[in-house]
């Protein structure tokens, strides 16, 4: 085929050169890496900001968790890895949202919210965690203890009333 008779086909319905995607595979290849090592420094990162986040209910503006997302995010953005899907105008192929993970946890806390409304396990649950949680802020304050040395008493505690409401019934 002529450059003139491949030019006049719709750009959309012309053959992917091969040097494109042997590039793009490459190129994926180094995305992916680059990714899983993004990830597996965030990972860790994450974890000890919603920790401190938590043990010193910062404000949203001030939570050091939103703060490694946003850091994430641009990192994610400039790794690119879905990039090649983009066509000439800048316009992403993306998949409906609603088969986002992020769509599924709605939906899912959707369903807890509703039990937790209608007074379920999911309620009781909750208020269990928010004692432990005010419990372990509490004696970190009290004792002026590190936040370990709390949690561990504080989980050991719940162990023992575990044990004893479990021998109960």
């Amino acid at each position: 085929m002529s450059p003139l008779e491949l030019s006049q086909i719709p750009r959309s319905d012309r053959p992917v050169p091969r040097w494109r995607i042997v590039r793009t595979v490459g190129m994926l290849q180094v995305k992916l890496i680059l990714g899983n090592v993004h990830n597996f420094a965030l990972m860790p990162v994450c974890l000890l900001a919603g920790a401190v986040d938590i043990l010193f209910k910062n404000r949203r503006d001030e939570a050091l968790l939103y703060k490694v997302l946003a850091w994430g995010r641009h990192l994610d953005e400039m790794i690119g890895l879905y990039r090649p899907l983009e066509n000439a105008e800048g316009a992403a192929f993306n998949p409906p949202e609603r088969y986002s993970v992020d769509a599924l946890v709605d939906r899912l806390e959707a369903a807890v919210r509703n039990d937790y409304a209608n007074g379920g396990t999911t309620a009781s649950a909750k208020r269990a965690m928010d004692r432990a949680l005010t419990q372990i802020r509490a004696e970190a304050a009290k004792h002026g203890t590190h936040a370990k040395e709390a949690i561990e008493r504080a989980a050991a505690k719940v162990r023992t009333r575990m044990g004893r409401h479990n021998s109960g019934h």
